[in-house]
């Protein structure tokens, strides 16, 4: 065969940026590929070299690539983080100081249901969880300038479903939390584990098999890879 046949050759490819690390070891495993077929393969067939010079010719990107900044990656997971945290830590602190306050034993006297007093409280946390989720995403997009591929009133959707997760959350550790130091303690013991696993410092696919299962059952998965 002649040699010049094989000038200009190359394996085109279509890669994937939605996870930068992912890419980067992808990346890596195809130069270790293209050495390994350089250094031993093509001097046992007696072409050269530079025929093959690249190799791997990547040709486009099904989402994103080599311009994206680490904001891009980072942004779906602070989000989604950011919603679920803060909204866990002021639901159950402002409920821990209304009740030490006597805000509620005043409410009970007044002739106000427990149904009443958990609607009120929903309704204003759901606001505040609305108005929370849309900065948030707004600022992200519009003024940090991430890439986006998609409706922004979906990760608006997304945003405030994480709020009203935290919110709900909220309302069950401050039913069994005196202080809200503890409340504070507690928040920061769950949501820490949550950000480990659940997709947002690095993928998921770096996980072992047993540790992805439980990312799976955090709220916080799902959504920063929908975003």
């Amino acid at each position: 065969v002649n040699p010049s046949a094989f000038s200009g050759a190359a394996v085109e490819l279509v890669m994937d940026v939605t996870s930068q690390q992912i890419y980067f070891r992808v990346n890596d495993t195809l130069n270790d590929a293209a050495k390994l077929m350089r250094s031993d393969f093509l001097k046992n067939i007696s072409i050269p070299e530079f025929y093959f010079d690249p190799l791997f010719d990547v040709s486009d990107y099904v989402y994103g690539g080599e311009d994206l900044k680490v904001t891009d990656f980072l942004a779906p997971g602070l989000i989604t983080g950011f919603a679920l945290g803060v909204s866990i830590t002021l639901t159950a602190v402002n409920l821990i100081l209304e009740r030490k306050c006597g805000l509620f034993d005043r409410s009970w006297v007044a002739g106000v249901s427990v149904l009443e007093v958990i609607s009120s409280q929903m309704l204003m946390f759901s606001f505040l969880a609305l108005l929370q989720a849309i900065i948030m995403s707004v600022t992200a997009i519009y003024v940090v300038d991430v890439v986006r591929k998609g409706s922004v009133a979906l990760v608006i959707l997304l945003a405030f479903m994480m709020e009203a997760c935290g919110v709900t959350l909220g309302l069950v550790l401050s039913a069994y939390i005196q202080f809200e130091d503890t409340a504070l303690q507690v928040t920061v013991g769950l949501m820490f584990p949550i950000l480990l696993i659940g997709g947002v410092l690095w993928p998921l696919q770096s996980l072992d098999s047993w540790l992805r299962t439980i990312s799976h059952l955090t709220p916080i998965t799902y959504p920063t890879e929908a975003i």
